[in-house]
């Protein structure tokens, strides 16, 4: 429902999006500011979509391994910790968002960076191999790849956990509150638009998981909008 939700909106917003070659979230023939609060707006709901779409996957295996195998609850707990409540970056991609491929990031990524060039070289390790699979993972849905905004978001994330480290040894504060909420919303949309306008571009919200006549979604947020249109 979520998703279906979400990406309904940025089919609203973002028209072109449904085309079958897929569309960017910026319309061109819109003036700067409202072209990129739009596009802001969209990649929003492109962010919860990837949330709920992941979420879900997650869910429906959780439900075969509870009630097929017989797994216990400890095996699956939760996938996400809330992770629009995130007081920083560090808190976003180490505790609230999904830790799936984790121990991969601190073997390959942040143990080797770590030895040769300090606790920056840690986080950005774990980030550089972040960004090299889900680049590889971009590259395989056949769809084309863009590094700058596949690859570069993840680095970019890095670079952000990195400052907040620089930020807390030159205060003596960690980053956290509401200004750390507000810096790690900020910092994740800033470079997470450019990455679901690359993922618009490419297709990927195009196509719908049902069809017209199903998608509860989409009727929930079209009968609400036209709440406020009559």
């Amino acid at each position: 429902m979520v998703a279906d939700v979400s990406q309904y909106i940025m089919q609203s917003i973002c028209p072109s999006m449904v085309n079958p070659g897929g569309g960017s979230l910026f319309d061109p023939t819109l003036p700067l500011l409202p072209r990129t609060c739009l596009g802001a707006l969209a990649a929003i709901f492109g962010g919860v979509w990837v949330y709920a779409v992941v979420d879900s996957i997650h869910h429906v295996w959780m439900l075969i391994g509870r009630l097929l195998l017989r797994q216990p609850a400890w095996q699956w707990p939760p996938l996400f910790r809330r992770p629009w409540m995130a007081t920083s970056i560090r808190d976003f991609w180490s505790h609230r968002w999904q830790q799936y491929l984790r121990h991969i990031f601190i073997v390959f990524g942040a143990r080797p960076g770590g030895k040769f060039l300090g606790r920056a070289g840690a986080v950005m390790g774990a980030y550089a191999v972040s960004a090299f699979i889900h680049y590889l993972g971009f590259w395989g849905t056949g769809h084309g790849t863009e590094f700058h905004n596949d690859a570069g978001f993840f680095l970019l994330m890095g670079l952000g956990a990195i400052m907040e480290g620089a930020f807390q040894r030159a205060t003596g504060f960690r980053v956290g509150g509401w200004f750390g909420w507000l810096w790690t919303m900020s910092w994740t949309l800033v470079w997470g638009t450019p990455l679901i306008d690359g993922w618009a571009r490419r297709g990927f919200f195009t196509a719908n998981f049902l069809p017209d006549k199903l998608r509860l979604g989409k009727m929930l947020a079209s009968g609400a909008v036209s709440l406020f249109t009559k």
